[in-house]
């Protein structure tokens, strides 16, 4: 996994993110077939630096001034986000589909790989600085989550439009078919951690559930859970050539196989007849991964069964504007949601110009995993070919403590 999000983090660097048509869209009026790339990539938090964040996936050093950068951002509760998509679309318009020209049908294959967290400050603490800091005292662990999901998608979509009068419609339904490659899901909803004075034993206490795959079965060829998603979008362009586009996507289901393993612990435990003063220190570089079949873990960890588990998938809702200003000026509103996650709504706001075939896009946002960011976008469409690129993270993305950075292009040819 580390090798995988580190390579993701100077993807960023390479592509620069896109105001992309939507997949779900038909071939344009004077097209009949279309053929779509889309790709986006995301980091974000509202405490976890993008250097700290790369030096931990890196497996690099991470120093006490880094570490410092982040014990000063993090608040009662911190969240943080990472999402890799990808697809390949092709829509065209059959000419006999239920005898209307204005029908069309989308075939689409996606990768899809998303991590969602929520932590309170004491869980960092110790993770990163260990529990010999915490001598005497007891650390608050309650309310943590963590979910990390990798599947894959083949979709089948209908999509109709019509016009009344001056205005414009469309809407757009899919199903797709979901191979689950892994998971892993820890949730925390009560626990505390005390040390004793001079380490001679530590008592946890945790209302502990976790979730993970098969875990002789982890390539990306592996089939580890089936499930089923759809999506909806609905599009009006009104009188004043404003358009509107409500979405909602990915809704549906994973069933992973028999050989997925639960492990659930709701008790306390003494930790003791070994020094614990540092037991919750894993180095600087956070190399070491928690065994948890370790003979000091093990002994709490008992109640361990490998059976099927149905889990939701992290569904999408989004609703968007797109209006006019004058001529060659316009602006984006919208507001969206991640469910199944630990995203809170966010809101975007992104003036633009157009000059002929060309939009530049001035991008803002508030919410989602992280709280303000800003960067811009661009968009092309001519005789068929589109082109998106656009970066909500730029005013972050190249900053020491900024804490996001993400990507987003697409490209689409009609003919």
């Amino acid at each position: 996994m580390k090798k995988k999000i580190s390579t993701l983090f100077l993807l960023v660097f390479i592509v620069t993110n896109g105001v992309a048509v939507s997949w779900t869209d038909a071939p344009d009026t004077l097209h009949r077939f279309r053929i779509s790339i889309d790709s986006d990539y995301f980091f974000a938090s509202n405490s976890i630096s993008n250097q700290f964040a790369k030096d931990y996936y890196q497996d690099k050093f991470i120093t006490n001034s880094r570490k410092d950068e982040v014990s000063n951002s993090l608040s009662a509760f911190n969240r943080f986000g990472i999402q890799n998509n990808s697809r390949l679309s092709f829509s065209f318009k059959p000419t006999l589909l239920f005898g209307s020209p204005n029908s069309w049908l989308t075939l689409s294959l996606s990768d899809h790989y998303q991590i969602s967290s929520q932590f309170k400050k004491d869980v960092f603490e110790l993770y990163f600085r260990g529990n010999k800091l915490y001598e005497d005292k007891k650390a608050d662990l309650s309310h943590f989550s963590f979910d990390q999901i990798h599947y894959q998608q083949f979709s089948v979509g209908f999509g109709h439009a019509f016009i009344k009068n001056e205005q414009a419609f469309s809407c757009y339904a899919g199903l797709s078919l979901t191979k689950g490659n892994t998971f892993l899901s820890i949730k925390a909803p009560s626990g505390s951690l005390y040390t004793a004075m001079d380490g001679d034993y530590i008592d946890l206490e945790a209302d502990l559930n976790i979730r993970r795959n098969d875990s002789s079965s982890t390539h990306y060829n592996a089939w580890n859970g089936t499930g089923l998603a759809s999506d909806f979008q609905f599009n009006w362009t009104d009188e004043n050539k404003g358009q509107w586009s409500v979405s909602v996507m990915n809704l549906g289901f994973m069933n992973w196989n028999n050989k997925s393993t639960y492990v659930k612990a709701d008790t306390s435990f003494r930790f003791n007849g070994v020094d614990v003063t540092d037991f919750f220190n894993f180095t600087d570089s956070v190399k070491t991964n928690v065994n948890l079949d370790s003979s000091l873990v093990q002994p709490y960890l008992t109640d361990r069964t490998t059976k099927k588990y149905t889990a939701l998938l992290p569904g999408f809702f989004s609703i968007n504007y797109r209006g006019k200003f004058g001529a060659n000026t316009f602006f984006i509103f919208s507001a969206d949601q991640y469910w199944m996650s630990n995203y809170i709504p966010a809101v975007k706001f992104s003036p633009g110009y157009q000059l002929n075939h060309h939009a530049f896009i001035l991008m803002t946002r508030y919410g989602g995993y992280g709280q303000f960011f800003a960067g811009i976008g661009y968009e092309y469409n001519y005789n068929g070919w589109n082109l998106g690129l656009k970066s909500e993270y730029l005013s972050s993305a190249f900053s020491k403590k900024g804490k996001g950075q993400g990507a987003v292009f697409h490209f689409s040819k009609s003919f």
